[in-house]
């Protein structure tokens, strides 16, 4: 047995600063010493050198050996929960989603959102140069509507075809944004195809599609409170979210601004809140047999939907479907949803089936259930 095994070698420890949180990180093992000479130069944006004992999360790896290889594989490790530890301490702060986040030219933030593999951090490096880098992965809006700058190392395409490599800001010469947490001015969802041609085209999302474009980008739809609320206002905010669609970043200009359009008017981005849907309680059980809403976690009536959040998915509800939700306020017969449905949209052909199938599926999807 040798030596190392019989006293393993004392943790090499660092800090750093992730979205307010300060995250220890120790390794050990004898690769460990190499692990932080290579973390210190893609973190040292967040590295805290003098920091204090005390901290509110703590990262622990073995580094096996040496190789270049394990060392790459262990910095994405670190880099993911480093980042985990940043999300859950953050939970209830403010909006946290999936995006990449530069400064434009007036120093507002833009976010950069689409799901994994969309290109956010390939079009963080490429604006970066230009725009100051905020972070290219999770951005935190606060309630005032400003974004916590995360300049955490990329993950970038290295030598070996296994794993990427975790590169500092500086080394890949992004531009450092103004101190401070830069205003929320711009959501922008990227939206990358092989067929888009030459040009990119820009257009504005409606507050319906801008919300489910928005929602599957949050890191925790139940733990965000009034996520529908916030969501709506951050999209009217920033004047609707804009659809960005090209076809490779190469056809885009790195040094201007990214193309835009005209955000939407206040009205038509307005929403509403149903005066009970988020807070009605719970039926008792005397309240008899019948057909009531599950008690959604948010609610807001667009201009053309009703929007609920149950547990961690997103419904819209329109026509025969809504009429339904809003009659089951509390425990309805299926004659008295009929009912309901015939008061607001009239008789119409096969009016009883239809309002069956509609009731059939919002069980089905989790929005109402029978009371027995």
């Amino acid at each position: 047995m040798r030596a190392d095994q019989i006293h393993p070698a004392r943790p090499q420890t660092l800090v750093v600063h992730a979205l307010g949180r300060r995250v220890r990180v120790c390794a050990r093992g004898p690769g460990a010493a190499e692990f932080c000479s290579h973390f210190s130069t893609a973190w040292r944006q967040l590295l805290l050198i003098d920091a204090d004992p005390d901290v509110d999360d703590e990262v622990s790896l073995v580094v096996p050996d040496r190789t270049e290889q394990t060392i790459s594989e262990l910095m994405a490790v670190a880099e993911s929960q480093i980042t985990l530890k940043a999300i859950q301490g953050n939970v209830g702060t403010g909006v946290l989603l999936h995006a990449a986040a530069l400064t434009g030219e007036s120093g507002g933030a833009t976010l950069l959102v689409g799901p994994s593999g969309a290109g956010k951090t390939t079009a963080a490096q490429y604006f970066g140069r230009h725009h100051g880098y905020l972070t290219d992965e999770i951005a935190l809006v606060r309630s005032t509507g400003t974004v916590s700058p995360y300049p955490k190392p990329l993950s970038v395409a290295g030598p070996l075809a296994t794993a990427k490599t975790q590169r500092s800001p500086n080394d890949l010469d992004l531009a450092t944004p103004p101190a401070g947490e830069p205003a929320l001015e711009r959501i922008i969802l990227l939206d990358r195809r092989p067929d888009a041609g030459e040009h990119a085209r820009v257009s504005r999302l409606d507050l319906t599609d801008g919300i489910f474009a928005l929602v599957p980008q949050i890191s925790s739809l139940t733990a965000t409170p009034r996520p529908l609320v916030t969501l709506a206002r951050l999209i009217a905010r920033v004047g609707g979210v804009e659809q960005l669609t090209y076809r490779s970043i190469d056809d885009l200009d790195p040094y201007g601004a990214l193309p835009t359009s005209s955000p939407f008017d206040s009205d038509e981005l307005a929403f509403s809140v149903p005066a009970e849907s988020p807070t009605h309680s719970t039926p008792r059980i005397d309240d008899g047999r019948g057909l009531v809403r599950t008690r959604p976690h948010d609610a807001i009536e667009t201009r053309d939907a009703l929007i609920l959040a149950i547990r961690d998915s997103v419904t819209a509800l329109s026509g025969v479907s809504r009429s339904i939700w809003l009659a089951c306020e509390r425990p309805r017969s299926s004659a008295e949803v009929l009912d309901a449905v015939r008061r607001e949209h009239g008789p119409f052909p096969q009016d009883s089936e239809i309002t069956a199938s509609h009731a059939d599926q919002l069980v089905q999807h989790g929005v109402l259930r029978w009371l027995s």
